[in-house]
């Protein structure tokens, strides 16, 4: 799936490009789900909500067979983090590792004041999870 395609809306391409090359995409949020997501050659892995498929891209490239979907109109409520954790849990997985991911070092340098916010107030956290 090309990237400016995953998109549906008027937005598209201008979606597309920031996540491709984005400071906390490309700096933040990719590095630390890529970290999370360890040794995927192999394996078969859903990349739910894969926007312009740059997950997805990476994983294959790794090694990984990768289903990859996205629903534009979906819409996700927020919840607290021991909802969340409660409900994947009672669905039958076991959490191996929960993170609260930080920025990279390397953004430092492009873009300073990101680096500092992100650092001091992460935007997501990233469960890895696993069928007992």
């Amino acid at each position: 799936m090309s990237a400016a395609h995953a998109y549906h809306d008027q937005a598209g391409d201008v979606l597309a490009a920031h996540a491709a090359d984005s400071p906390h995409n490309a700096y933040t949020d990719r590095p630390a789900m890529l970290t999370l997501a360890g040794d995927v050659a192999g394996l078969r892995v859903l990349d739910a909500g894969c926007g312009g498929g740059h997950y997805a891209a990476e994983l294959v490239g790794r090694g990984a067979e990768v289903v990859a979907v996205d629903g534009i109109t979906m819409r996700l409520q927020r919840m607290t983090l021991e909802s969340l954790v409660t409900e994947v849990l009672d669905a039958g997985f076991v959490l191996e590792r929960l993170v609260e991911p930080r920025a990279v070092e390397t953004l430092r340098a492009v873009d300073p004041e990101r680096y500092e916010r992100l650092t001091e107030r992460p935007s997501f956290v990233a469960l890895r999870l696993r069928r007992p």
